[in-house]
């Protein structure tokens, strides 16, 4: 009775987030800093910002997509593990980061609600 876990969900979940955070930071380098008064700079950094946010949704919704059972816990779980991981390498104990945690797991249910819809679609 207890709760069927769905590694290979989880872990396409996983991949995902980290990808999505992988080609923020990648974006950010390729930003020049002298740049960040222009309107070129501005873009950019506005990308690099839509892309960090875009990254938790996308992830918890193909977590959701591919689980065969409790589609948005699967999506939830992989973004707050993922987040937690993300801070914890960071070595950062402050409540901005408590806070980026549960942003990016209010993000992870959105898009594990979008991938939960999206698999039953695909079901039925």
């Amino acid at each position: 009775m207890g709760i069927r876990v769905d590694f290979k969900a989880l872990a396409f979940g996983v991949v995902v987030f980290v990808l999505g955070q992988l080609l923020a930071g990648g974006l950010l380098l390729l930003i020049p800093p002298s740049s960040s008064g222009t309107s070129v700079g501005n873009a950019a950094w506005l990308l690099v910002s839509l892309a960090s946010y875009v990254a938790p949704v996308a992830a918890g919704a193909t977590a959701a997509y591919f689980a065969t059972t409790n589609r948005t816990i699967h999506g939830v779980a992989a973004v707050a593990g993922c987040s937690v991981l993300m801070i914890m390498m960071a070595q950062d104990s402050s409540s901005a980061a408590a806070m980026a945690v549960a942003f990016y797991t209010v993000l992870g249910l959105v898009g594990a609600i979008i991938g939960a819809y999206l698999g039953r679609r695909r079901c039925a």
